[in-house]
């Protein structure tokens, strides 16, 4: 690989690397930038270790920035465990990059490698919204199954509580003078 390559790769990732730490700042504002510049690192390096010849531009024009941005944390959001504390963060920074990405008009700036990458990473992340959706579905019919057995709970304690009023009424009239 040749200086000007090296150059290229060392300009894209720095570029793409300020998109990740701003969208996962926008989403948790306490990050440390330390914390942000980690995981934005982590997220523009997938990207040439699974695309290498994309992302170094030996086919092609590079993936824009922007691009480079999705595609390393849509990776990193892929190869991510679920229960791991970074990949909640990880997910909403990246439905929104993918959001402003479907929503902006972007035409002008991308090219076919863009869209490429657009299109390859699209199936991924509809699986991932998918499963979160599908989650959220389970906690929240959880939390409604929860709610009903606390509902009926609390009308079994207030019968009690009815009875118990009787008794002791029951009692007071017996025994208080």
């Amino acid at each position: 690989m040749g200086i000007i390559t090296e150059l290229g790769n060392i300009w894209v990732k720095a570029n793409s690397a300020i998109i990740v730490q701003n969208y996962l700042r926008q989403k948790e504002p306490d990050l440390s930038p330390q914390a942000s510049k980690e995981m934005s690192k982590i997220c523009i390096n997938k990207c040439w270790e699974i695309y290498p010849d994309v992302f170094n531009g030996t086919f092609e024009q590079r993936p824009h920035k922007i691009i480079t941005a999705l595609v390393g944390m849509v990776q990193v959001l892929n190869s991510t465990e679920r229960d791991n504390q970074s990949f909640k963060l990880i997910f909403l920074a990246t439905i929104n990059l993918y959001r402003d990405i479907l929503t902006n008009d972007v035409s002008s700036i991308f090219s076919n490698i863009d869209y490429k990458m657009i299109e390859m990473m699209a199936p991924i992340l509809e699986d991932e919204i998918a499963d979160f959706e599908n989650k959220s579905k389970e906690i929240a019919d959880k939390i409604n199954t929860l709610s009903v057995a606390n509902e009926n709970e609390d009308i079994h304690h207030s019968e009690k509580q009815k009875e118990i009023a009787k008794r002791i009424k029951i009692f007071k009239d017996r025994y208080v003078v």
